[in-house]
Formats: structure tokens, C-alpha cells, sequence
């Protein structure tokens, strides 16, 4: 089979961008023949596909230096970009794809590419990492309390409260990509729309996308096969980000002078996080940076748990994948799909979201008893065997690129801008 992934970053950046990574080898490793389309960076892996890829974008830097013109510039490429779907156009002509499989493609490369293949009939499938088709800000916030204005279609809430960003520029573009590219737009022209998790499949059918156009298929992850070790400190690995609840997560180690956190990652909290440690002179807490995903799993593999502190509805975050392949207890946020993967007294605790003492109370739970923690780990272990394998992932995506075949759509259409009724057609299909 000949398969176009579509991601805009070709690097392992994220969640995101290392599932489309290990996904491509995945499918190659069975014989298939796979051409990436993404967006040329810096950090990029090489690809022989490569000068399909679409010129760098930062719109972070371009919003910041913006005037008028470049204002409108911005604004038409972020929701149609002709570049990216001129190269893509090219890639489909000269590869001959049987099947598209989109992963992240909002922003830079858009949801626009999708034309090209709908006009050459080949099926497109996506799979959704975030809800950017359902929110201007991907994640259901807004000031750090969960918002569904946006969900049913009145994006202009997006754009009233900033909610990108805290930025009026990136929150109209977001805005507008959410508006031009809508959902229900969308499930016209997509055969099926993957969810990683079942809690983002539900979302999806609320939100009135049809159910048979739904399938949920857990993600995957090589096992890492790692020596693993009884360590005395915790984990956070992720984005640094208000959304994650880091101020919580930092707050909660606070009253835990004797217990040491190791936080992984990068973002725009970073700073912040520094000044905290630094005033309140928190010895037990430290901050990494970015890490490989190597180095990731290698100090995974020492700790006693992991704390997942989100605040947002979380689709299914790689980093609990991770802890239990490495067997080692979860801590989350009973909040969007996080409660699917870690089941409480199993293989980790729940804890209500944004409640600092139920988190401190849980870290205590699992410091005050060393043999439980090792119990929940191992328990993480077999779930992980049995959900998250290799075998299971790559057959499951077979079932979905058949279905698509079986259900391909024809161009035109002469109902695109009409809306199905909710909870319309065919249950969701579980994989």
C-alpha cells in the first residue's frame, strides 16, 4: 500500500510528532511504501521526500512583527495555505497514493490540503491529537477554567476572551480556521476520524460529527525494554504550559520538602516555573528542560511515579504510554481521557483536577508505601502489553484504512455545508 502521512513538524517535537514518526516506521517495517508531507525546520529528520515539504512558518514571530499587510498575509495563509497545498497536490501526482492518513496539519500546512486528494477520490483518514476542529485554543480553556462555547460553532467567544495565546491576532486566526474549516464541513470530506482516546470519540459525536465517521484506536508504543528501578523522585514530562498544571503540580511539591520532582520539558511557563523555585528556595524540585525522547524514558525508568496535573481535557498524553511501559505508577487529573487509561488503586490515582491537597495526598499515598507503588507499576505494565502493543496498534490501522476504502468518497459533493443531526447514523466504532 502507498500512504501520504501528513504532519507539519518532521521531527520528534511532541506526542504528536513522535506517534507520526514511530507510525511511519511502523508501516514500512510491513512492507508499505510511505512519502511524508510536513513543513521544512531546522530539526527536521531527513526524508527523500523533502522538497514537497512547505517553506517554514512561525507565526509566533510573524504575529509579533505584524502590520496591516502582513496581518492579511498571515490571516489568508494560516486558513488556506496555496503552498502547501500546491506541494501536496504535487506529492499525491507524482507518489500515487492509495490512502492519506493527516495527523497535525492545523495552522501551517491546513486542513485546505485535503482538496487535492478528495478531487483524485483517495480516502483521507485523520487522526485527531487535539480538538483544534472543535476550539480556536485546541484544549477547552479558558483562564484556566474549561470553556464549550466554542464547541457547538460560536467561535467569536474565541476571539471576545483572546483565548490564544492571550493574543487578539491569534486568536482571529484561530478563530477563523475553526469557522472556515468547521467540523461539520469536514466530515464531508473525511472518510474517518481517528481518536486515541474513547472519552475524545464521545466528544466528537456530542459535537455532532457522525458516528460512523468516528473510530477509536489507542495509540501505540515500542516497548523500550528498559532496566527499571525503585527511584525516590517523580516525574512530570510535557509541555510547560498553564493548561498542564504545573502551577498546581509545583505548589503541591512545595509541601513536600522531603519528596524530590523532576520536571521534563520546555515552553512558556518555563520562566515563570524558575522564579518560583527560586523564591520559595525549593531544593527537592528541578527543572530539565527538553529532553529526548531516549533520555525521557532512561529517567522515567528510575522514578517512583509519574504526575500528570493537566487542568484541560487531555486526549490521551504519551507520557502515562511511557510510565506504564516503564511500569510505573500514574498520577492524573480525573479530567477528559485520562481516567480510560490510568484506572485508580490499579495502576495509579486519580485526583480531582486543581485540587492541590488531593495531589499531595496522593504522592504521599504512594510514598508511604513503596510495595503498593511497585504493584500499581507492574499492573501499568500489563495493561500497556495488552492496549498499547506494536501488533495491536498496526492491525487496528489496517482495519481503519479498509474501512475508508470501503466508504470512499465521491467528489463533488452537493450537500457540503450541511449539518448532520446529532448522534446521526452508526454507533462508534472501538477498536
Amino acid at each position: 500500500m502507498r500512504i501520504v502521512i501528513a504532519n507539519k513538524y518532521f521531527y520528534p517535537r511532541g506526542g504528536d510528532c513522535q506517534y507520526t514518526l514511530r507510525l511511519i516506521q511502523l508501516l514500512e517495517s510491513h512492507g508499505h511504501e510511505v512519502a511524508p508531507f510536513s513543513m521544512h525546520h531546522p530539526d527536521n529528520l531527513r526524508s527523500e521526500y523533502e522538497t514537497y515539504f512547505v517553506e517554514h512558518i512561525d507565526f509566533q514571530q510573524e504575529l509579533a512583527d505584524m502590520n496591516l499587510a502582513g496581518a492579511l498575509h498571515v490571516l489568508s495563509r494560516s486558513v488556506s495555505n496555496r503552498k502547501a497545498v500546491g506541494l501536496f497536490r504535487q506529492l499525491i501526482e507524482d507518489f500515487k497514493p492509495d490512502i492519506i492518513h493527516l495527523q497535525n496539519i492545523h495552522h501551517q500546512l491546513t486542513p485546505a490540503i485535503i482538496g487535492p486528494a478528495i478531487r483524485k477520490s483517495i480516502p483521507v483518514v485523520w487522526t485527531l491529537h487535539d480538538y483544534n476542529i472543535l476550539c480556536p485554543d485546541h484544549a477547552f480553556l479558558r483562564k484556566d477554567r474549561l470553556c464549550m462555547k466554542c464547541s457547538t460553532g460560536g467561535y467569536y467567544h474565541a476571539i471576545v476572551n483572546r483565548c490564544k495565546k492571550g493574543s487578539l491576532g491569534a486568536s482571529i486566526l484561530a478563530a477563523l480556521e475553526c469557522a472556515v474549516h468547521n467540523p461539520w464541513k469536514l466530515s464531508k470530506r473525511i472518510n474517518k476520524f481517528i481518536c486515541p482516546s474513547s472519552f475524545m470519540a464521545r466528544l466528537l459525536a456530542e459535537c455532532k460529527i457522525p458516528r460512523d465517521k468516528i473510530v477509536h484506536v489507542p495509540p501505540f508504543l515500542p516497548d523500550p525494554k528498559l532496566r527499571v528501578s525503585d527511584g525516590d523522585y517523580f516525574i512530570y514530562a510535557g509541555r510547560l504550559s498553564a493548561e498542564k498544571g504545573l502551577s498546581i503540580l509545583v505548589e503541591a511539591f512545595r509541601r513536600l520538602p522531603q519528596t524530590k520532582l523532576v520536571v521534563i520539558g520546555d515552553g512558556p511557563l518555563k520562566n515563570d516555573l524558575h522564579s518560583f523555585i527560586e523564591n520559595h528556595r525549593l531544593e527537592n524540585v528541578k527543572l530539565v528542560g527538553f529532553q529526548s525522547p531516549e533520555n525521557v524514558q532512561k529517567i522515567m525508568a528510575g522514578c517512583m511515579a509519574l504526575v500528570m496535573p493537566s487542568i484541560c481535557l487531555e486526549n490521551m498524553p504519551y507520557a502515562i504510554i511511557e510510565a506504564m511501559a516503564c511500569a510505573k505508577p500514574v498520577i492524573a487529573s480525573n479530567l477528559g481521557g485520562m481516567p480510560e487509561m490510568v484506572e485508580h488503586g490499579e495502576n495509579g490515582l486519580l485526583f480531582e483536577p486543581g485540587d492541590v491537597d488531593s495531589l499531595v495526598n496522593c504522592v504521599n499515598q504512594l510514598v508511604s508505601s513503596p510495595e503498593s507503588a511497585r504493584n500499581m507499576g507492574l499492573q501499568g505494565a500489563e495493561i500497556f502489553r495488552r492496549r498499547y502493543s506494536v501488533e495491536n496498534h498496526y492491525r487496528n490501522i489496517m482495519k481503519v484504512y479498509n474501512m475508508a476504502f470501503d466508504n470512499n468518497i465521491e467528489f463533488p459533493y452537493s450537500d457540503l455545508h450541511d449539518r448532520p443531526e446529532k448522534g446521526k447514523g452508526k454507533a462508534i466504532t472501538q477498536l
